[in-house]
């Protein structure tokens, strides 16, 4: 591969039939790069093909910001959840079956 290798985790490369995935991503000419910004769950929340303009520059650096917020947040939240979860469970007792008698 010539993609450095520090890079090759954010690449994808395909040398197969790829129409089917081509026309699920809506990549429409196969001549033209294409940029895409995929968040956490893999949903596509911006996409470019051809020269990047000035103010299509400054919309993706907006989106990533944005992105980069809501990701960071959920996250907080997600591993607050979690260690409160843990602390929670760690307080209860083990209940006792009744004796048999």
């Amino acid at each position: 591969s010539r993609t450095a290798e520090e890079m090759q985790a954010g690449h994808l490369m395909a040398f197969a039939n790829s129409e089917p995935f081509r026309e699920a991503i809506g990549i429409k000419n196969r001549v033209v790069g294409y940029a895409f910004l995929v968040d956490p769950e893999r949903r596509i929340r911006w996409r470019a093909a051809g020269y990047a303009l000035h103010h299509e520059m400054a919309f993706l650096a907006q989106a990533v910001e944005e992105l980069t917020t809501a990701t960071s947040s959920r996250a907080t939240s997600s591993r607050a959840a979690t260690s409160s979860s843990a602390a929670t469970s760690r307080k209860r007792k083990p209940s006792r079956a009744p004796s048999k008698a």
